[in-house]
């Protein structure tokens, strides 16, 4: 393996602990409950999944249009040199892991309902019920704390948006107050 290989892999695996260690909580907590958890009662985290993800994706999607045009034609020509303002590009970057994460979300859980309907009156389900409904409840809580993250993410983008807004705002005061 190349040593860049390396080192991009071990600077992923560290920005990935969080996760991992949510991961294996979720696993723990699953294997204490999955037994009483009946997949019908997950319908409404799923929906929700589903309502919440769509939302981040569409509004994130326009606001990264709106805020940054020329960052679509980016994207779209796999170009950055959109970017003039370097402080723009760590923004741009959260904005666009948020669509992504959402999108990832909104697939799996489509993949979740493809299987489930594929599956749930087979053989194969019937003997493995215990192991498939286990995968789900991960997979359902895992994508959950991936959009908690996105919500997260976007609260504390607004917040430094906020934030800097008002430094701009005070500056231009004091600037104003000297004349």
């Amino acid at each position: 393996m190349k040593s860049q290989t390396k080192k991009d892999l071990k600077e992923f695996i560290k920005s990935q602990k969080i996760n991992i260690l949510v991961l294996f909580i979720m696993i723990i907590l699953i294997s204490i409950t999955f037994k009483k958890i009946v997949l019908n009662d997950v319908k409404d985290i799923i929906t929700t999944l589903q309502s919440i993800s769509a939302a981040i994706f569409t509004i994130v999607g326009l606001w990264v249009g709106f805020l940054y045009p020329n960052a679509i034609a980016g994207v779209v020509n796999d170009n950055v040199d959109y970017i003039k303002n370097t402080k723009d590009a760590p923004r741009i970057e959260k904005l666009i892991y948020v669509i992504i994460i959402s999108a990832i979300v909104m697939m799996s859980t489509l993949v979740f309902y493809v299987t489930k309907t594929l599956l749930i009156n087979t053989y194969f389900y019937s003997i493995n019920k215990g192991a498939i409904k286990f995968i789900a409840l991960t997979m359902i809580l895992f994508m959950s704390w991936l959009q908690i993250k996105c919500i997260l993410s976007i609260i504390l983008s607004n917040i430094n948006f906020a934030n800097n807004l008002h430094a701009r705002i005070n500056r231009a005061k004091i600037e104003h107050e000297d004349d």
